[in-house]
């Protein structure tokens, strides 16, 4: 790869220490390299996934309005007796801004996930 200089060191390892070793620069991520075995690279594995996630249910907020985002957050938060992980928030918000988009957007937001 080009450009991965800040990355990875000549042994192959990330270069940032740990924890923040998995977040590289321009969208590359680093799992697994931290010398902390299956344990870590679950770790760093979840970490990505929780960045992707959150930077999806960014550009789909994003792209409704604010009437529509403060209703689908409440249907949501009503929507379960016990709390919800981050992610079951995210897709419940996810599908419900696609049956609320219109099909130009529905499109856009089907493109970035």
């Amino acid at each position: 790869m080009q450009g991965d200089e800040y990355l990875l060191n000549d042994d192959g390892l990330a270069k940032p220490s740990y924890p923040n070793h998995w977040k590289g620069k321009n969208g590359l991520y680093c799992v697994g390299l931290s010398r902390r075995g299956l344990y870590g690279a679950n770790l760093d594995a979840q970490n990505v996934a929780k960045d992707i996630s959150t930077q999806i249910y960014k550009d789909v907020i994003d792209m409704v309005d604010s009437k529509v985002q403060s209703k689908l957050i409440l249907m949501a938060l009503q929507l379960s007796y016990k709390p919800l992980t981050l992610n079951q928030l995210l897709y419940f918000i996810t599908i419900k801004i696609l049956v609320y988009a219109n099909v130009e957007k529905r499109g856009q937001i089907l493109k970035k996930m």
